[in-house]
């Protein structure tokens, strides 16, 4: 039978079966894991306590794709101020356009 909620889902699964393999990955898991394509399987050697010692070289990593990908450059989505601009804008230009034809008139 399938699980027909998150929480049956959690129910059914092995964390520690998850914990072992965790726990069980050794110093040559992480060098693996660092020097080749990750896989998925790499991410438990990755977040083990073994990883500890290889904290620098992760960060190193981390930098080295984060430029590959994006590049030195910062994007930031702030839909506040696009909210707040559009009504300011358009009161501005009424109120410029309103001034305009008093000086005309």
């Amino acid at each position: 039978m399938l699980p027909t909620s998150a929480y049956d889902y959690l129910q059914r699964y092995d964390f520690g079966r998850l914990q072992e393999a965790i726990y069980s990955q050794c110093p040559a898991d992480i060098e693996r894991a660092l020097a080749a394509h990750r896989e998925l399987t790499d991410f438990l050697a990755l977040i083990s306590p073994a990883a500890g010692a290889y904290l620098e070289p992760m960060a190193e990593e981390a930098q080295r794709l984060t430029l590959e990908r994006h590049g030195r450059t910062l994007q930031l989505y702030l839909p506040s101020t696009y909210l707040m601009c559009a009504p300011i804008a358009a009161c501005t230009a009424a109120s410029a356009s309103s001034t305009a034809s008093a000086a005309v008139g």
